[in-house]
């Protein structure tokens, strides 16, 4: 009943034209252009590194501080179908699509210390993450854990952000087995944080692990 209320009194409108019944309207997330660059960033434990989007870009930029600063969790959604979208046409343009078919593949949200899961409410990357594995049909993992509450990366410089991070992560599941990892987060600065949960995955056999962000920040 509150709920009916709400979209009675409040409707859901576009973050961008308006437009209601939509937190953001097909048209304009299409126009957030994706981005292909091939990016070489101080991360020898990731193979891969794919980045959907421009952080320049004004909206891709309002989404992301919206979903991960301002606690909006619905724009998870239109997030996660950007990065569906971004993939699909990857996976079209790249020899990666030859890779994933041949090896099993496992989805793996970059994950939260408690102190800060419970600060925001929710694992912005988590999130992210689920829509990939449900849409592609490939199972999800959060058996990778951040057990040391760091300093936030975007405040330290890039030297520091190494030593920020030691020790931060673990994994307790299984054996990965040679399965290829997509590695989940929102924004990639450096690198540093998914090459050291990388260098993780790789001690309990990970094959190929694949970094796949919204945006490079």
């Amino acid at each position: 009943m509150l709920k009916f209320i709400k979209d009675i009194l409040l409707p859901e409108e576009c973050l961008f034209c308006g437009q209601t019944d939509y937190i953001v309207c097909p048209n304009c997330l299409n126009k957030i252009p994706f981005n292909f660059k091939t990016y070489k960033l101080p991360a020898p434990n990731l193979d891969k590194i794919l980045i959907a989007g421009d952080y320049n870009n004004r909206q891709l930029a309002q989404l992301i501080k919206n979903y991960k600063y301002r606690f909006q969790k619905n724009l998870g959604v239109p997030l996660g179908e950007f990065l569906i979208n971004y993939l699909k046409q990857k996976l079209k343009k790249s020899a990666i699509q030859e890779l994933i078919a041949k090896q099993k593949v496992i989805v793996v949200p970059l994950p939260l210390s408690n102190k800060r899961r419970r600060w925001r409410g929710f694992n912005q990357a988590e999130i992210l993450a689920r829509a990939i594995a449900d849409e592609f049909n490939w199972p999800m993992s959060l058996d990778l854990k951040r057990i040391k509450n760091r300093r936030p990366q975007a405040k330290l410089k890039e030297a520091d952000r190494l030593v920020n991070l030691q020790g931060a992560f673990t994994w307790r599941g299984d054996c990965l087995d040679n399965a290829t990892i997509i590695l989940i987060d929102d924004i990639i600065t450096t690198g540093a944080t998914l090459n050291e949960a990388a260098d993780v995955l790789k001690d309990v056999d990970a094959g190929t692990v694949i970094g796949l962000a919204v945006a490079k920040g």
